[in-house]
């Protein structure tokens, strides 16, 4: 792949639905992700989404998702999903491995935002993260998101037997759409 700056993206359609499970592969569960900052791979086995579950966040009411592309190929995604009239969940943010490190995370980040707020009138941004993923989290919250106090439970989730390590739990954050702190 060739590394340049996205700067636009778009909504997903029906046709993306195998790329966008392959790279939600590859960027959670793959060996090739597994020495990323964003790997699950050392916490979770098993397949990350199938093709029918990011079908139904494509073309299912009150979602959509977003992708991004670098030459022509699906480079980054993020699903969205209207959880209230105020409040939009983010899951499946995810930049392919050999483009990590460039900025394409927190710049899919920001369309997701402006999304969440134009497409669903969205006022808080939702999102959860192993509890484990401690880079992933203070990234998070070096961009505006706050801990929410909340914690999910692995397997209201996902299967239990999946997870490679135990106690695994969500870690719940919101981010204020309306007077987003910036981020430092």
């Amino acid at each position: 792949m060739v590394s340049e700056a996205i700067g636009r993206y778009r909504s997903a359609t029906e046709r993306d639905v195998d790329d966008i499970a392959a790279l939600v592969e590859v960027c959670y569960r793959s060996e090739e992700s597994a020495r990323t900052w964003t790997s699950e791979y050392h916490l979770v086995t098993g397949e990350r989404s199938s093709p029918a579950e990011v079908a139904r966040s494509v073309t299912g009411p009150g979602s959509l998702m977003l992708v991004g592309e670098v030459a022509g190929e699906i480079a980054s995604c993020c699903r969205l999903v209207a959880i209230t009239r105020e409040r939009v969940q983010l899951g499946l943010l995810c930049v392919h491995p050999a483009l990590q490190s460039r900025g394409l995370g927190s710049e899919l980040l920001e369309a997701a935002a402006r999304t969440a707020r134009e497409h669903f009138g969205a006022r808080t941004l939702s999102l959860q993260v192993l509890s484990p993923r401690i880079e992933l989290r203070a990234w998070y919250e070096r961009i505006g998101f706050h801990e929410t106090g909340e914690r999910v439970a692995l397997s209201e989730e996902i299967e239990p037997a999946l997870a490679l390590v135990r106690d695994l739990e969500f870690v719940v954050y919101e981010r204020d759409l309306e007077n987003p702190r910036p981020p430092t």
